[in-house]
């Protein structure tokens, strides 16, 4: 047992699990940040550099570009929560999905203050799960233990 703080007694467990949780979150957390960043910073220099314009879009190319950026900055994330969580990385990747909530706020937000054609922000809504997954694929993949750390483990 540890004490903590005033003298209360805490189970090992039940600390850890307690620091289980706070990986998850974090990790999640950092996913947002990461989706909010790159994305930010991407249409605030593709509008400075005149390709993209600023206000509503409604050209199908520059919403096209928006999509291709977006659907890369959401497996990114994905792969970065996968990487940051301390167990079931896929699930967090998935869990997280690439931003399903802000994608679908996206929608709401779109019906209510016509910023845009409308099919984009549903598409979003529509790649955001496969992003997740695609994101925890990556991971998967990137994070095998080579054949002389098996070897190691094994013993």
């Amino acid at each position: 047992m540890a004490r903590l703080g005033g003298g209360l007694r805490v189970q090992p467990a039940q600390s850890q699990r307690k620091w289980l949780r706070t990986c998850r979150v974090l990790s999640v957390l950092a996913c947002v940040v990461t989706i909010i960043v790159l994305s930010s910073a991407t249409d605030i220099i593709l509008e400075s550099i005149g390709v993209i314009p600023s206000g509503p879009l409604y050209d199908t190319g520059h919403l096209l570009l928006a999509t291709a950026y977006c659907v890369v900055y959401s497996v990114l994330p994905s792969y970065l929560v996968a990487r940051l969580a301390p167990d079931y990385p896929m699930r967090h990747a998935l869990a997280f999905g690439g931003g399903l909530v802000f994608s679908t706020l996206g929608v709401i937000v779109n019906i209510q203050m016509q910023l845009g054609a409308m099919w984009y922000p549903v598409l979003l809504v529509a790649v955001t799960m496969p992003c997740g997954w695609c994101g925890g694929k990556l991971f998967e993949a990137t994070s095998r233990p080579s054949a002389r750390r098996l070897a190691e483990l094994q013993r």
